[in-house]
């Protein structure tokens, strides 16, 4: 979804982050849809089907291991017990990043089954052992853990968290030299657990808000900096019958010159208990009704068709 959704930002006109965003739809069309993925398919495989009419040559998408790379290392953190129990009366050891650098908790208080804290990257960094290259991170995370005590740990009710000043991440080679960074940063995120101490169902989902999010491109010698903004994000999850997971979401983003357009998942986003997707769409809308249909397909490899106001798009990369 946020791959889809960077495509419909990036397509937009010109003009840097704005905080006071215009209270203006945008025109959604084949040629800022195309933009955007020309922009988006160097960080996330924006593709088409293999046998979409007229597909563009196969690119290799090296940079999009970047992005697979931060999402394989979040969810090899996040096992079952991890996300069902609470942060403790223990402050968590630091965690060393394979490149230099740590994670750490520098504020810690806990009372009855609630910690209140700061989350902090300092120069942390990881390898990716497929290119060489080095994510480093850097920034704090405000966060407000509330769980129930019990003999094996508070179990986790919800998860609050802001990071107004944000987080850096940065893309370095292997020889240290930057290459790209963009600074993510947020508020008011809630995360409420759908049946504490067991996995969430379809009647009892958990449930993820969020106040507003910023993602800062940092500037180079042929691009300024440019701010994306998304708003009133509003999503939930739960654990499929078979044992797969289901996802469906809802915003308001705005493109970098201030118009808005809204998304939400037309189809869930499911996969089926091996992790492969089985079915999802996200449909964008903008001024005079237009649209943006993204339409996942099925496998174990990200790839999209996509339809702008009724009509296929033609010539979107194909993956290898």
């Amino acid at each position: 979804m946020a791959a889809a959704a960077l495509v419909v930002s990036c397509g937009g006109g010109g003009g840097g982050g704005s905080d006071a965003p215009a209270a203006t739809a945008t025109i959604i069309d084949t040629a800022s849809v195309t933009q955007g993925i020309a922009a988006v398919s160097a960080l996330i495989p924006i593709c088409s089907s293999p046998s979409a009419a007229q597909p563009a040559p196969v690119q290799s998408h090296q940079a999009s291991n970047k992005t697979v790379w931060l999402v394989k290392k979040f969810a090899l953190s996040q096992s079952p017990q991890g996300r069902m129990l609470a942060l403790s009366s223990t402050k968590p050891a630091d965690t060393l990043g394979s490149c230099g650098g740590r994670m750490t908790y520098p504020d810690y208080s806990h009372a009855n089954g609630v910690t209140t804290a700061t989350f902090a990257f300092d120069n942390y960094c990881t390898v990716d052992t497929s290119t060489g290259e080095r994510l480093v991170l850097n920034g704090n995370i405000a966060l407000v853990d509330t769980g129930t005590p019990s003999a094996s740990g508070p179990i986790r009710s919800k998860l609050e968290a802001s990071s107004p000043a944000g987080v850096t991440l940065a893309i370095q080679d292997a020889t240290g030299q930057p290459l790209e960074a963009v600074l993510i940063s947020f508020s008011n995120f809630l995360y409420t657990v759908g049946v504490p101490g067991s996995a969430p169902t379809s009647a009892s989902p958990d449930r993820f808000t969020l106040g507003e999010l910023k993602a800062t491109t940092q500037a180079t010698a042929q691009t300024p900096s440019k701010t994306y903004r998304a708003t009133g994000f509003s999503a939930e999850t739960f654990i499929t019958a078979s044992g797969g997971q289901q996802f469906s979401a809802s915003a308001r983003g705005y493109r970098s010159n201030g118009e808005y357009y809204d998304v939400a998942t037309s189809v869930p986003l499911v996969l089926d208990a091996t992790g492969t997707l089985t079915a999802g769409a996200v449909t964008f809308t903008g001024a005079n009704g237009s649209t943006a249909v993204a339409t996942l397909l099925p496998g174990s490899v990200l790839q999209a068709t996509m339809t702008v106001n009724g009509t296929p798009l033609a010539g979107m990369p194909a993956c290898n």
